[in-house]
């Protein structure tokens, strides 16, 4: 009964992403074909990186709202150092460490000093979207660099599969081996479930959230530079905008319960690929671009209610 449980809640979410996906087939023209499928796939992909550690950090019990400001200052300080070294490597590194930095900061202030996980992460939001701007006078940084935009823009089998597709598979078949076989996927589930009880247990709470935060805010750079990269700039103002809130929304949609406990990675991937699949439901039916957020806001608050009757029905 345990198990059947546990299939239908790691289902739910693609048989939901399945369902819109025929309904716009059949309703919304010109939907049915590989270039719509690509383009979920492509547009979805720094949205993923970024849901995915944002699954981390909420099935810890936590929340991380600088997400966004993250992406926007790592990918700037990328580009910066590129810019100064003139090496990849370098400059890949410097914004990884940059974001293991961070989320370091976050989970010590969020853990450690019992700082209110809105709180901690709100003003980090703010801190990281200045210096982001500070550190470029507001300007867009160019990134010069023809091997990542042609890694960006990389296909296979003749087109047919873009490298978004393994951006987003590789780091999430990599979580879930860590979460099913390595004993980190359960000391996060229990700090979600009942910190208290998981201090009793023995469990380190204070280095295992600080990991989830860490591992969150890496992801987060990630998604940025290859944001940046596609485009061959960082723009400090524009980059990153809203996307805390895409992927909070993306993880609760997924089946991941917004107050902690068991994660769930396959169903933040398809929570993302729902939002985007309605955002292209609105576009392809000329249709003002603000109601996919109304619809969005809707299905989040239909996901939050569906977690809150279980928790009643298991208690």
């Amino acid at each position: 009964m345990i198990k059947m449980n546990k299939i239908k809640n790691i289902l739910s979410t693609p048989l939901i992403f399945v369902l819109l996906f025929i309904f716009n087939c059949l309703f919304t023209n010109n939907f049915a074909s590989w270039y719509t499928v690509k383009s979920i796939i492509t547009q979805s992909t720094s949205l993923a990186l970024v849901a995915v550690g944002a699954t981390f950090v909420i099935a810890a019990g936590g929340i991380d709202i600088s997400l966004g400001s993250g992406f926007a200052w790592n990918a700037v300080l990328f580009a910066l150092v590129l810019q100064w070294t003139e090496s990849l490597p370098v400059a890949m590194l410097a914004a990884l460490c940059s974001a293991g930095l961070i989320g370091l900061i976050n989970g010590i202030n969020v853990v450690k000093f019992r700082i209110q996980p809105m709180i901690a992460t709100m003003a980090m939001m703010y801190i990281l979207r200045a210096f982001a701007k500070v550190i470029t006078n507001g300007a867009t940084v160019r990134i010069h660099s023809k091997w990542l935009k042609e890694f960006c823009y990389t296909s296979f089998f003749n087109g047919i599969l873009p490298i978004h597709f393994f951006i987003i598979i590789i780091p999430l078949v990599v979580v879930m081996i860590i979460v099913k076989k390595a004993p980190f996927g359960l000391y996060i589930e229990a700090c979600g479930d009942n910190l208290e009880a998981a201090k009793t247990a023995g469990i380190r709470v204070v280095f295992n959230t600080v990991i989830a935060y860490m591992i969150c805010n890496v992801l987060t750079a990630i998604g940025g530079i290859f944001d940046a990269g596609s485009v061959s700039s960082a723009d400090p103002m524009a980059l990153g905008i809203l996307v805390e809130m895409d992927a909070i929304a993306a993880t609760v949609i997924g089946g991941t319960s917004i107050t902690g406990g068991k994660p769930n990675f396959i169903g933040t991937i398809f929570g993302v690929f729902i939002l985007q699949i309605i955002t292209i439901m609105i576009n392809m039916n000329n249709i003002s671009e603000q109601w996919s957020y109304v619809v969005s806001a809707v299905i989040i608050i239909i996901a939050v209610v569906i977690q809150n009757i279980k928790k009643i029905r298991g208690a």
